[in-house]
């Protein structure tokens, strides 16, 4: 009786979440089912990734991005612009990317309270694990609102900023019209190039297969599928048809 309740308090303490996902099992449950989907899938916390996403990917077109609004409040006096793009920046993290992406990756299944991710380490988990694919509206909100937006943003109010110096030119000089326009080139730059490298090594890689970024093959997304039981129920009651496909076709 006593090693009966033992059990089951001990069971009361698992979140049974972290079963959900093979990402989160031993590496032993890899080599038991002679999965080797690691090699080509980022399937697995790597701190390495994280880091380089992080520090090469994610950081620096942030932080050029956010000199540029600065230059532009600077400059022109008008700091709506910055202060949308904080709004943007903090309702991306804080819930809005959690709710219709995060929550459908099998990350989100681990036993913390906070994300072990390449994206948002540590941030809250503010919703309940789905491991249903993204629906039309998630996509739509992901491509326009958390990816394309808070881009495309910063480079308009640059050009807003070229504009202001160019109509007040006596009062700014060429110093500032060039300082203004090679800011709105390194803004360019930085996003072109978070895009890129994003595509090249990670969304070719990531097990959130249903983001509208994903280029993982799909018979790696069967064959992952095939080991996470719960995630292919929600993604065959989603309409997810295995083997041929119009995304293998168009491949």
């Amino acid at each position: 009786m006593m090693n009966q309740e033992t059990e089951g308090k001990e069971q009361a303490t698992v979140n049974n979440n972290a079963s959900i996902a093979c990402t989160w099992l031993s590496d032993s449950n890899c080599r038991d089912k002679g999965c080797k989907l690691h090699g080509s899938l980022a399937c697995r916390w790597d701190a390495g990734e994280y880091s380089f996403l992080m520090g090469v990917v994610q950081i620096p077109p942030a932080l050029i991005m956010t000199f540029t609004l600065v230059l532009v409040g600077v400059a022109t006096g008008n700091w709506w612009g910055m202060a949308i793009f904080a709004w943007l920046v903090i309702i991306w993290p804080l819930g809005l990317e959690t709710l219709v992406l995060c929550r459908h990756c099998p990350f989100f299944t681990d036993n913390g309270k906070t994300l072990t991710c390449w994206a948002l380490r540590y941030w809250p988990k503010w919703w309940k694990y789905s491991p249903r694919p993204l629906q039309g509206w998630e996509k739509f909100v992901v491509t326009y609102l958390l990816f394309g937006l808070p881009y495309v943003w910063p480079v308009g109010w640059a050009g807003y900023g070229i504009y202001h110096i160019t109509a007040n030119y006596s009062e700014f000089g060429l110093v500032a019209l060039l300082g203004m326009i090679g800011a709105c080139f390194a803004t360019i730059v930085s996003g072109v190039q978070f895009f890129l490298i994003l595509w090249a090594k990670a969304c070719n890689r990531c097990v959130n297969f249903s983001c509208p970024f994903n280029e993982v093959p799909k018979q790696r997304v069967d064959a992952y599928l095939a080991l996470n039981p719960v995630m292919k129920a929600a993604w065959i009651d989603s309409g997810y048809e295995f083997g041929n496909s119009q995304r293998e076709k168009q491949e």
